[in-house]
């Protein structure tokens, strides 16, 4: 689960920065980077800037420096396992992510782009394409598209020129990419017809191809997954969540471009892997909250205090920690009775100075607790 809470404050300097609380995992430094893409796949019809002018038009950046995309890394706080070996040679994990290359074997890809809450939609919208394969409505008809934009390709190379031309269309949401296009390329392939009633397809522009006549990957090849449907066989999965293996699918929230998208990664702070846990001793048990705190460089920073509340019966206990040179922030509560057998705690209030200036969230979301999806809800922590 992830909480994206954007939170926007200024201070008598003017300048304002974007808070993130995200559930995922903690971020940290590569200073190297891979040559990636090994050659230009870029087609006429592609959204977005030419590939070829990056370097004019974002120096040594990439074209989602500075957006509220982030990755959702695993509850350890590492990478999906089809993008570790590309966190190891990109500059951070969302490069990885949004950028590759992916670890799919050669079985090519499918993404998904979701409405995400927190995002504008933009030009999903206008072109979702298909429907899960848990609905009765999905089952019958192969052409019902009101679930998202799903794309995929037999290759992994064309991961990157999929990505890139989706996110310039704004196709804006939360993205979900799982390894296995055709049957039998992975425990849930595209084409097992367990997963989508229908998926666009991209297909590989070769090194030996002039790529200049190129003008449209995404079509005139007949190679999608298109008029099949979803497969009468597992209909058993009418009214449940659809079976993906989360071992070979990675994710990214706030996908896509947005001319409103004024995130400074200079002025960001991530407070991620956030983790409850509870420790035994005698007839009294201990609720812990960890978390870390870094920039959107993957820097740790030291010195922001977090405050949390638990509920321990009838009382409400409040305490706090200061995050440490490594970015790590370790509330430990009170005892708690053995009878009671969990408890629920809130983040509160994070407070951090910039120079001479303190940054707080001014207790707005005191009584909100953490915000999940819009809504407000505690985590609880169980005795161990």
């Amino acid at each position: 689960v992830s909480i994206d809470q954007g939170i926007i404050f200024k201070d008598n300097m003017n300048l304002s920065f974007q808070l993130i609380l995200a559930c995922s995992g903690l971020h940290h430094l590569i200073t190297a980077d891979l040559a990636w893409p090994e050659y230009n796949q870029q087609c006429r019809d592609d959204a977005g800037p030419p590939y070829l002018d990056d370097e004019e038009t974002y120096g040594n950046g990439k074209y989602h420096d500075g957006s509220s995309a982030y990755p959702i890394l695993d509850s350890n706080g590492k990478c999906a396992e089809p993008i570790k070996d590309a966190c190891t040679t990109r500059p951070n994990e969302r490069t990885a992510y949004l950028e590759g290359p992916i670890s799919c074997g050669g079985q090519g890809w499918y993404c998904r782009i979701l409405e995400d809450p927190n995002w504008d939609m933009i030009g999903l919208e206008g072109d979702k394409n298909f429907g899960h394969c848990n609905t009765t409505e999905n089952f019958e008809d192969a052409g019902r598209d009101k679930d998202g934009h799903c794309h995929g390709s037999a290759s992994d190379e064309t991961y990157y020129w999929w990505v890139r031309d989706h996110w310039f269309r704004q196709y804006n949401g939360r993205l979900r990419c799982c390894c296995g296009w055709d049957e039998d390329s992975s425990s849930t392939p595209l084409y097992s017809g367990r997963i989508a009633n229908r998926c666009d397809y991209r297909r590989l522009v070769t090194k030996t191809e002039d790529v200049t006549k190129c003008r449209d990957a995404n079509e005139d090849h007949g190679l999608g997954f298109d008029d099949i449907g979803c497969n009468p066989e597992y209909e058993d999965q009418i009214g449940k969540p659809i079976p993906e293996d989360d071992a070979i699918c990675w994710e990214v929230a706030k996908f896509g471009y947005s001319d409103d998208d004024n995130s400074d990664p200079d002025m960001t702070v991530h407070v991620d892997d956030v983790e409850v846990s509870s420790k035994k001793k005698k007839k009294k048990w201990f609720p812990q909250l960890k978390m870390y705190v870094y920039d959107s460089d993957g820097t740790p920073t030291k010195g922001v205090t977090a405050t949390a509340k638990v509920t321990i019966g009838s009382k409400k206990k409040v305490k706090k920690c200061k995050s440490k040179n490594n970015g790590m922030c370790l509330i430990k509560f009170p005892a708690v009775p053995k009878k009671i057998s969990s408890v629920d705690v809130s983040l509160q209030k994070l407070t951090w100075k910039e120079g001479e200036y303190d940054k707080k969230m001014n207790g707005a979301y005191e009584d909100c607790d953490i915000v999940f999806s819009g809504s407000c809800k505690s985590i609880p922590i169980e005795k161990p």
